[in-house]
């Protein structure tokens, strides 16, 4: 399920962009909410929420639309074309090899690459979200439970290894 967001935006006299209201909708929705800035209380959590929702998504378009789409992926056909209809001793074979040399081992890495910096940013700003403090990550005594269920009934075998996280702060 993807939604989509609307920005509206100012123009300030230091030429930054500031947001003035943010539309989210979600597909199969009945409506749109449109947020507007808010410093305090749930509103401002909501709008800080909001905030952050245009810049994944901006982020997720610029990446996977702008660049791996219209960049990585048409090449991906040009060689493929390439290396099954022209031989090597082609004219268009061997101006176009020195260019692919190397693109599909890239692309194979980006698409990894980016899933999980994809996913890992998410999971943070989510956790930083709900956890403003290291302590309440501490005190979250559901949370706790969870982690050590982890460590020491899923891997009962492992749990006294030195690398485990300690589920103390926000980061780990």
């Amino acid at each position: 399920m993807a939604a989509q967001d609307t920005s509206l935006l100012e123009m300030r006299g230091d030429n930054t962009l500031k947001p003035v209201a943010i539309e989210l909708s979600l597909p199969h929705s009945d409506g749109n909410k449109v947020y507007t800035p808010a410093e305090h209380g749930v509103e401002g959590s909501i709008w800080q929420f909001a905030k952050a929702f245009v810049v994944v998504n901006d982020c997720g378009h610029h990446q996977m639309i702008s660049h791996w789409l219209n960049t990585h992926a048409v090449l991906e056909l040009f060689m493929i074309a390439t290396n099954k209809q022209l031989s090597v001793v082609h004219p268009i074979y061997k101006l176009l090899h020195p260019h692919f040399r190397d693109t599909m081992t890239i692309n194979a890495l980006a698409r990894e690459i980016l899933v999980n910096f994809a996913l890992e940013k998410w999971v943070r700003y989510y956790c930083f979200f709900y956890y403003k403090t290291d302590k309440i990550v501490q005190q979250d005594t559901e949370l706790q439970a969870w982690w050590k269920e982890l460590r020491e009934v899923g891997h009962g075998d492992l749990k006294d290894e030195p690398w485990w996280p300690k589920m103390q702060t926000r980061e780990s």
